[in-house]
């Protein structure tokens, strides 16, 4: 039977990723310290050998033994009659996991997706070298448009979709405000064009997501110069940036190894609308 943790016990799957490296499991930490919004759901909840985590309207993350047939058996269960519904509930409509390590999941997943039609690739994680982006990174141009994302800001400009990316992530703005870090690109019109900004935090890592809002802005440089300032905050604060992107996301690869990030891992990962779950 699977169980879903409440929030104070979400502590007890910390044994599920000693083996793995900090940077790789940042959201995972930020989901169980309750900074990044998500649900965990394991085998047995007093003793977890497997689970399920679901950082809400973003990504899944199984960890721990996958031939658990505590687990494994009621799965494709559990897909049909809870997480499903719980997803569709709130907006989301597709289920995507990156395998963070293999030792058998991926057996386990195809078996499970076995009749669905799933679609597969690699997520890179990255490592971030200092030296890399010291040796890339000057003087940022147009500082007077770089803004830090902070209360005074929210309540001075138009940041209404800002807002909503912020807290897709974090239970409240507040709790970003206090544990996160944001700098964002202002037109000359007061428009917000892009922006970075904590999606989690834990443990002195701030793992990081950009956006720039309209189409017709992008390859133009804001995301850059957002990224440059964002990990010059987190280099002040001796906190580490963490970036992961798709494989397939050339614009977002090219910036990482702009800012100094090095290819640590590629990870499967599977994409399915739960409309073809079978």
């Amino acid at each position: 039977m699977i169980n879903e943790l409440k929030p104070e016990e979400f502590t007890r799957i910390m044994p599920l990723i000693h083996s793995l490296p900090t940077e790789q499991t940042v959201t995972i930490q930020s989901v169980v310290l309750r900074n990044t919004n998500g649900r965990i759901f394991v085998d047995n909840v007093e003793n977890p050998k497997t689970a399920l985590v679901w950082v809400l309207y973003c990504m899944f993350y199984f960890l721990g033994d996958p031939e658990n047939p505590d687990f494994i058996d009621p799965l494709p269960m559990f897909f049909k009659t809870e997480l499903i519904p719980m997803n569709e509930a709130c907006g989301c409509s597709c289920f995507i996991t990156t395998l963070l390590e293999d030792h058998g999941w991926k057996m386990a997943l195809d078996h499970l997706f076995q009749n669905s039609p799933v679609e597969t690739g690699c997520r890179l994680a990255f490592f971030f070298d200092v030296k890399s982006f010291q040796a890339q990174n000057g003087q940022s141009g147009r500082l007077s448009n770089i803004l830090p994302i902070n209360q005074m800001i929210a309540d001075t400009y138009e940041s209404a979709v800002l807002r909503d990316n912020i807290q897709e992530f974090w239970p409240d703005f507040q709790t970003f405000l206090k544990q996160g870090i944001g700098y964002f690109y202002l037109s000359e019109t007061n428009q917000i064009v892009s922006a970075c900004f904590s999606v989690a935090s834990a443990k002195g890592y701030q793992e990081i997501v950009i956006n720039t809002y309209d189409r017709s802005d992008r390859q133009k440089g804001y995301a850059s110069m957002v990224a440059q300032a964002y990990i010059k905050k987190c280099l002040k604060r001796k906190e580490i940036p963490v970036w992961n992107t798709y494989e397939t996301n050339w614009p977002s690869v090219r910036i990482a190894e702009k800012m100094g990030f090095k290819l640590q891992a590629k990870q499967p990962y599977y994409e399915l609308p739960f409309a073809n779950f079978r």
